[in-house]
């Protein structure tokens, strides 16, 4: 583990509830509390705060059926990490000097974790498109199952965003009409188009004048919270963020 020289920023207390819940699904499912004291003892014996770019190691014993993809997605945009998918797998075979088609069952690898504020790598602007046409007779996305395991529905306030993770709820005001903002959780990966900063639901895009018709729209995105019990909280989630919308800018 590389604890930080000068520890400034993330407070012990913040980052040890964020951890928790990286450990409690990867390491001790179901038991919190084992987990926070994992965290407590491997992670955060010695810094009281911890600052954005310090890399945690994490060490995982390999199991069978793991292959690299899945083992990055274990632990991939979980906060208060934020490492693309594939920079996270370049990063674990760079780091352990494996061949990822030969994995050895029980084998321990390292894995590399830069911790990253949220707020400072999350593109304010961005151009959102919108996907999961309901009024199609056949939709590559609609109704099919999201990178959070959920069915993309159209009907729902979601997104997909390609850093966020996933359970985030995120403001979104559009730059031409800022009195339109409202709230989406996120529970897809994407867009996947260079120049696209988020995908909403047709619902979401709804919202926004004239964007069903174009495709695509300016906005500003803030990220607002993060549930990671968002899976079994969903419908509450969505509830709230429908009866409690953004305010008008």
């Amino acid at each position: 583990m590389v604890h930080p020289e000068k520890p400034t920023g993330m407070t012990r207390r913040e980052l040890l509830t964020r951890l928790t819940a990286i450990a409690g699904a990867t390491f001790f499912p179901g038991s919190p509390g084992k987990a926070a004291a994992y965290l407590e003892k491997h992670f955060l014996s010695n810094p009281e705060n911890i600052k954005d770019g310090d890399i945690f190691k994490v060490t995982y014993k390999i199991k069978a059926g793991d292959n690299i993809s899945n083992i990055a997605q274990k632990f991939f945009g979980r906060p208060p990490f934020f490492m693309d998918h594939q920079k996270l797998i370049d990063k674990i075979i760079q780091t352990n000097e494996i061949d990822p088609e030969h994995l050895q069952i029980n084998q321990e690898i390292v894995i590399p974790l830069e911790v990253c504020k949220w707020n400072q790598r999350i593109k304010k602007q961005v151009i959102a498109s919108w996907y999961g046409d309901p009024k199609k007779e056949k939709d590559d996305f609609a109704y099919q199952e999201t990178a959070s395991g959920l069915p993309m529905r159209p009907d729902q306030l979601t997104a997909a965003h390609p850093d966020l993770p996933l359970g985030s709820i995120v403001e979104v005001t559009p730059i031409k009409n800022p009195s339109c903002s409202f709230k989406v959780v996120i529970t897809d990966r994407g867009p996947y188009h260079q120049e696209r900063g988020i995908d909403l639901s047709f619902q979401a895009a709804e919202k926004i004048p004239g964007m069903l018709k174009k495709g695509t729209a300016n906005v500003n995105i803030k990220f607002l919270s993060m549930d990671p019990n968002y899976q079994k909280n969903f419908p509450e989630l969505l509830a709230n963020i429908s009866k409690h919308p953004s305010p008008s800018h």
